[in-house]
């Protein structure tokens, strides 16, 4: 057990799904408004011991710093153990403000990463688990993947720490550059209009006569149904039927 209140959630998330469902069970705050990325310089990744480490961070910043008892950095990514594959370290709540950026702590999260980017450019696995982390986090707080000015109130997105001109830090690191950390973001972000193009193709094809036949006539076909469904024409029984025949063709069956 640790003592450091209720505001330190203290919780490991390994996938997009576990971080979503997380963020579901809280109201986004009105008071978020940017996210603020960050090195941790030290530790660095073969440093960290998961939540062992995180402890001592937060054990450091109250006895040492004089922060209070679990507040600082919302987010933390860093290897698991014993897989060391890269995962999510929630320390201070999302729905409380944390500390991270000074003049900026009002309106931001915070997301460090066990890194020292002063050294490194952040590596495609770091990369990739940091662009999760934060299209989750733009989905439940509304919050654009743009780069934003952290001087301005207004101004909403994301920021380095030393986009600050008071910050006096090259945090992230100086060989991580806006670029390729927008880039990895980026890249599976769809318009709004491809969005609605992938799900009105979906619904056409639900309430399409052949596929819907094609569907149940090739599950019959492999034993998993026996007979026509009286309720064939149903919009759910169709989907269902034309999702299992897509799965049973992916597996060769």
């Amino acid at each position: 057990m640790t003592d450091f209140g209720s505001k330190y959630a203290r919780t490991v998330l390994r996938t997009p799904e576990e971080f979503r469902n997380f963020l579901a069970m809280r109201p986004a705050p009105s008071w978020g408004k940017k996210l603020s990325i960050h090195h941790t310089w030290s530790p660095t990744e073969t440093q960290w011991r998961g939540l062992t480490s995180l402890d001592g961070v937060f054990r450091y910043y109250r006895d040492v710093r004089g922060w209070p008892p679990g507040v600082g950095p919302h987010f933390f990514g860093g290897p698991d153990y014993p897989s060391k594959r890269w995962v999510l370290f929630v320390a201070t709540d999302p729905v409380y403000k944390g500390i991270g950026v000074a003049g900026r702590n009002s309106d931001s999260w915070h997301l460090e990463h066990t890194w020292n980017g002063d050294k490194h450019p952040f590596s495609a696995e770091v990369l990739e688990f940091s662009a999760w982390v934060v299209r989750e986090l733009s989905l439940w707080a509304g919050l654009p993947i743009q780069w934003c000015d952290p001087h301005v109130s207004s101004s909403t997105g994301l920021y380095f720490h030393r986009d600050r001109r008071d910050a006096g830090k090259s945090c992230p690191g100086t060989k991580v550059t806006h670029e390729a950390v927008m880039a990895a973001y980026k890249e599976d972000d769809m318009t709004p209009d491809e969005v609605r193009a992938i799900v009105r193709e979906e619904i056409e094809q639900v309430w399409d006569t052949a596929a819907g036949d094609a569907a149940e006539a090739h599950l019959m076909q492999r034993g998993i149904l026996t007979k026509k469904h009286p309720g064939g024409k149903a919009a759910s029984i169709r989907y269902m039927n034309i999702t299992l025949s897509r799965v049973l063709k992916l597996l060769g069956k």
